[in-house]
């Protein structure tokens, strides 16, 4: 019908009908009109068959893109998790012994934080994505320059007291490969006595006949039996410390006999009042009793130390 070149209306007075003729303009109006509704279906058809063909494998490709990127994030996140747990024990084992062992200040940098981290201009939905990682790695950059400059701090001051750190009683009495902490240092239940009793010390159970390590350079005070502590070593290191090893099976030195840090001066065992094989352990800084815990690390073997003595 719409191509049809002429069209007829009734006339109620001839009661039939007359032809109707387009002029050209209506003629190519129509026309138009069709060639563009045409024209919109087609283009609504193409659209429709290339969402169905294309768009799925579009999607699907852009979903396995972001599962291996969301992957490899968390691989990135733990990796700076497990960095973060590593230059923190760093830094508390500088706080904590190296510092100590070196009477030098706190690190007031580190207490005081690591300060804000670079801020990099980024969309909010790749922030979600990088964002966090992006600050941690800023903030990791930051603990590792002031971990470096307080390094470069102790070295400093470690050769300046080079010679009252080789005196210094920094070393675990018994080696951990064959022995452990059976009582640390404070109040305590004795086993023996039964009532609450001041333990001055650090107990390492061991086997019988283990050896045992002078803790630093010093001269040998005395060797001898003292009532309740057995067989013990006394041992004057200098610079105010003072080490005493009890409970002992046999002496390896003498009285008056200078000796080197790592040297073996005596045998675990279980003189005096003693319930089985151990070493009892103080140290005495000033004449005052203190925990020996906080002057020896485990990670650190007379072997090691005699290597160290020879370079």
């Amino acid at each position: 019908m719409f191509f049809k070149n002429s069209r007829y209306k009734f006339n109620p007075d001839t009661l039939s009908y007359d032809k109707i003729f387009l002029s050209t303009s209506q003629k190519f109006v129509k026309v138009l009109f069709i060639a563009t509704l045409v024209s919109v279906l087609l283009a609504t058809i193409s659209y429709s068959i290339h969402t169905l063909v294309f768009y799925d494998n579009n999607t699907r490709e852009v979903e396995r893109e972001n599962k291996l990127l969301r992957t490899q994030f968390s691989k990135l996140t733990a990796e700076l998790n497990q960095a973060h747990i590593a230059i923190d024990k760093i830094s508390s084992r500088d706080e904590n012994l190296y510092r100590v062992l070196l009477n030098a200040k706190p690190n007031f940098k580190r207490l005081g934080g690591t300060g804000g981290s670079k801020k990099i201009k980024l969309n909010i939905r790749d922030y979600r994505v990088v964002g966090k990682n992006v600050d941690r790695l800023e903030n990791l950059k930051a603990k590792i320059q002031i971990q470096e400059s307080s390094f470069d701090e102790l070295m400093s001051k470690a050769i300046t007291h080079k010679d009252e750190l080789t005196h210094m009683p920094a070393l675990s009495p018994v080696s951990n490969k064959n022995s452990h902490i059976s009582s640390g240092f404070g109040y305590r239940l004795h086993p023996i006595l039964r009532r609450r009793k001041m333990h001055d010390g650090v107990d390492f159970s061991a086997k019988r006949g283990t050896k045992i390590y002078s803790p630093g350079d010093g001269v040998v005070l005395e060797t001898k039996y003292a009532g309740g502590y057995g067989r013990q070593i006394t041992i004057d290191h200098g610079f105010g410390y003072v080490t005493k090893c009890a409970h002992l099976q046999s002496f390896d030195v003498r009285p008056g006999q200078k000796i080197k840090r790592g040297q073996v001066i005596g045998r675990v065992g279980n003189t005096g009042l003693s319930t089985a094989p151990h070493l009892h352990y103080e140290v005495i800084k000033d004449g005052k009793k203190i925990n020996p815990s906080q002057f020896f690390f485990f990670d650190f073997t007379p072997e090691n130390y005699n290597l160290l003595s020879k370079k």
